[in-house]
Parts: C-alpha cells; structure tokens; sequence
C-alpha cells in the first residue's frame, strides 16, 4: 500500500450496503490502514462533485490521478459473492467482501 495515496471511503448512514461494507472498512482502519471515512453528502459539498453512488471508495494519489470503486463495483462483488453457482465456477479470485475490498486497497 503506497502511503502518498488517500484513500476515502463515501458512504451514507441510512444505505443497506454501505451497512455491510462499513464495518468491513472500520476493521482496516483498526488494523492500520489509512481510509477517512466521509458521508456521501459531505463528500459532495467539499469537493463539489458528486460520489458515483454509497458505498463507493475513492482513491487519490495526487495530481489528476484518482481511481474510483463505484457502489456498483462493491454491491456487485457481494452479489458475485451469493451467487451460488459463480463459486462453482471458479472464475473470481476473492472468497469475502473482505478479501475483494483488501486486494483493492493493497493494491494501492
């Protein structure tokens, strides 16, 4: 994980998903990864664009370089994740949300 990069987790208290992957997000920053934590509404008033969906994270190293993991990144891997014929298949390399949101920020 590059520590130059910020990494923000956009999410909004009363959205279903983002109550799945919240808790999954605050185990990282207990375990030491660097993630802020901002409401989608905030989000959107400092920085004057608008989120791609809750939960979405967004991470910036620097200048114009950001990459975005939209909500429908994240709800898609959960619902890869519950598909009980695609684990059969073999063809996803994650077997948790968990493991999905961890490749994404160590590969930071």
């Amino acid at each position: 994980m590059d520590q130059n990069n910020k990494i923000t987790y956009i999410h909004l208290k009363d959205c279903p998903p983002c109550r799945v992957i919240t808790p999954i997000i605050d185990t990282f920053i207990s375990c030491g990864y660097k993630i802020e934590k901002v409401d989608h509404n905030e989000y959107k008033k400092d920085t004057g664009k608008p989120p791609s969906g809750t939960p979405s994270i967004v991470i910036n190293s620097g200048a114009e370089n950001e990459v975005v993991y939209p909500s429908s990144v994240l709800i898609g891997a959960m619902n890869l994740l519950s598909s009980k014929h695609i684990n059969e298949l073999n063809v996803i390399n994650f077997s948790t949300i968990s493991d999905f949101i961890k490749k994404i920020l160590d590969k930071t």
